[in-house]
């Protein structure tokens, strides 16, 4: 046995939920998955999986080691891939992060072409909630804000420019009137992007200005179901 089947099988079990469900996935036998299993444990000393007669779930050394050991396999995977791919057309694994804003829309539509143009590129892509700082497992971040990044192991550059605006429902308006300056904003309620019930937001180069609401969220569907707010894409 070596380790990168048996760590792989591991990473397998996991994502499968049990020792039959990684079996099909690698085209084995549940015998064969249970030897690889052990093998590793008895190499590392810890138990990394507790099995009962209907469920396999995982010790916390091994919810660990489940984390440190995928990201692991990622990385020599993308050195593989990285050295097939030498003076040959670009293959691997690109993570791209982004904020939900961009990337439950604006973005996907171009990697579909991205993906049509390189087919032999595999994509992660993992959103963040507005604020969160990207993690250092990640090719490539884009977000429509973070100006102010400053990190010694990120790039920055500008990819595109991206009007906003702020809208809202005619009962809103109807209701609560239509505010007619930035300032005016701050007496509206502001449905918020994110996990906190204010947020500054970037008007222009020179403004900026605190909103805040009695609703915050991560889901840029959720404009469409309150009526009640004043809402910013």
């Amino acid at each position: 046995m070596d380790w990168i089947s048996c760590v792989n099988t591991y990473i397998r079990v996991v994502e499968e939920g049990s020792f039959n469900g990684a079996a099909r996935r690698l085209n084995t036998t549940s015998s064969a998955i249970s030897k690889r299993i052990h093998w590793i444990e008895d190499r590392i000393g810890v138990q990394l999986l507790k099995r009962t007669t209907r469920s396999v779930t995982q010790t916390e050394a091994g919810a660990l080691f489940y984390e440190r050991a995928k990201d692991s396999l990622d990385r020599f995977q993308s050195i593989i891939d990285e050295t097939r791919s030498v003076n040959e057309t670009p293959a691997g694994l690109l993570k791209i992060g982004a904020t939900i804003a961009v990337g439950s829309k604006f973005l996907v539509q171009y990697l579909n072409d991205f993906l049509a143009q390189y087919p032999d590129i595999r994509i992660q892509l993992t959103t963040t909630v507005p604020g969160e700082l990207p993690t250092s497992n990640l090719d490539v971040f884009i977000s429509r804000e973070l100006e102010t990044l400053n990190s010694l192991s990120m790039k920055q550059t500008a990819l595109f420019e991206q009007r906003i605006g702020f809208y809202a429902a005619p009962s809103y308006i109807e209701e609560f009137g239509e505010p007619q300056t930035v300032e005016e904003l701050k007496q509206h309620n502001i449905l918020i992007w994110g996990e906190r019930p204010q947020r500054e937001y970037k008007i222009s180069k020179s403004q900026r200005i605190m909103l805040s609401g009695n609703f915050a969220t991560t889901n840029p569907e959720a404009s469409s179901t309150q009526p009640k707010m004043v809402w910013e894409c």
